[in-house]
């Protein structure tokens, strides 16, 4: 059977100036997801009951997530700011209250200085002069045990003032001491107190850690961020 040749007919082209293919209406992007597969039937229950798409479900979920993440990392930068605030007007009342002190302090030396020479020059002129049995004596004897009274007020005045200003923990100290706490609370089921706390850090060489500051430091702890590994003052 003789064979028909074939003839390949070519249509010419016309450039129409629009892009070859089917037009691309939606501005998704198809991407490949691996999920467990209880998740996937989870998403597949969820898109059936509030009648959507699969892919609108995990768009949504998706978006969630994000807004979610930016929401709660501005509420803790915000969170930070406001502690760093705190801790800064607690750094300023401290100094003011420290300059206060030691201006009372000065004021108070000098009136002690001279009650004191006071006191020497009575003393001298009772020495030399010896006026036992006048009233000058008398006088004097009574300024001099006036003025010892004076001394002994300034003097307790001074020691009241000189009292250690109470100093706030900084945050580093708090980390330190609540890493401390975490490190010692398997061991103290009971609670970890002020006293187990600087026995460790006497062992360990730390120190900054006064009486003061553990007790201030744990009562912060406990207080404002909420560690129950903690004992109450009274288990000391």
């Amino acid at each position: 059977m003789p064979v028909t040749p074939t003839v390949e007919v070519t249509v010419p082209y016309k450039p129409t100036g629009r892009p070859v293919g089917r037009p691309r209406t939606s501005v998704l992007t198809a991407i490949s997801v691996k999920l467990p597969h209880d998740l996937l039937l989870e998403a597949i229950v969820e898109a059936r009951r509030t009648q959507t798409t699969l892919a609108a479900v995990l768009r949504e979920g998706l978006q969630w997530r994000i807004t979610h993440t930016a929401e709660v990392r501005a509420a803790l930068c915000a969170q930070r700011r406001t502690e760093r605030a705190a801790a800064e007007v607690q750094r300023c009342e401290a100094e003011e209250r420290l300059a206060e002190a030691e201006h009372r302090i000065t004021t108070v030396q000098v009136q002690l200085a001279e009650a004191e020479e006071r006191l020497a020059t009575v003393m001298v002129q009772l020495a030399t002069e010896r006026w036992e049995a006048s009233q000058a004596a008398r006088a004097a004897r009574l300024e001099a045990a006036r003025l010892e009274q004076e001394i002994a007020g300034l003097r307790q005045i001074l020691g009241d003032i000189l009292e250690p200003v109470p100093v706030a923990p900084t945050r580093g100290q708090l980390g330190s001491l609540a890493s401390i706490v975490t490190t010692l609370a398997p061991t103290h089921p009971d609670g970890v107190t002020a006293a187990q706390v600087l026995d460790w850090c006497q062992a360990n060489r730390v120190t900054w850690a006064t009486p003061e500051l553990v007790a201030q430091a744990l009562e912060t702890l406990k207080r404002d961020y909420g560690y129950t590994a903690i004992a109450g003052p009274d288990a000391e």
